[in-house]
């Protein structure tokens, strides 16, 4: 279901980016990257709530993660086109692929612990709000 919906939001991003010129390789490179980082980082949250029933989000591994999923963007976008036949990225591509990153990993992410937390019966609770805190409650706790 987590794919469907990125799809769905991919489709979107192809109607917005529209007025940017249709870059159908960097948009679907957004994509596929917002997909598999979503994953990846929700299963690692997910097993750390299902083991400890808390989340704190640390800001320097925050701040770390950022610089190398940024770094790795973009040499992902930069650099993976010109070994293949087409090496088109320039500037604008870069932008139209992160354009199309972010929105897919958020769906991703969110529909990933939407799925998670109808096969478990539990919440995922968010608390504070720059780092939050979250916590993995009963459906029928009183938080």
């Amino acid at each position: 279901m987590s794919l469907s919906f990125a799809f769905l939001w991919s489709f979107v991003d192809y109607l917005v980016i529209g007025s940017y010129g249709f870059q159908a390789l960097s948009i679907t490179m957004g994509v596929i990257a917002g997909v598999l980082m979503a994953t990846v980082w929700t299963r690692h949250l997910l097993s750390i709530l299902e083991h400890r029933g808390e989340y704190r989000v640390s800001p320097l591994r925050t701040l770390v993660l950022l610089v190398v999923l940024a770094i790795g963007t973009v040499a992902g976008f930069r650099y993976l086109p010109e070994i293949s036949l087409l090496s088109i990225l320039d500037s604008r591509a870069l932008f139209v692929g992160g354009y199309s990153l972010f929105p897919t990993a958020y769906a991703t992410e969110g529909t990933i612990l939407l799925i998670w937390e109808k096969m478990r019966g539990m919440h995922v609770i968010s608390v504070g709000n720059w780092f939050p805190t979250l916590y993995a409650v009963n459906k029928n706790s009183a938080y």
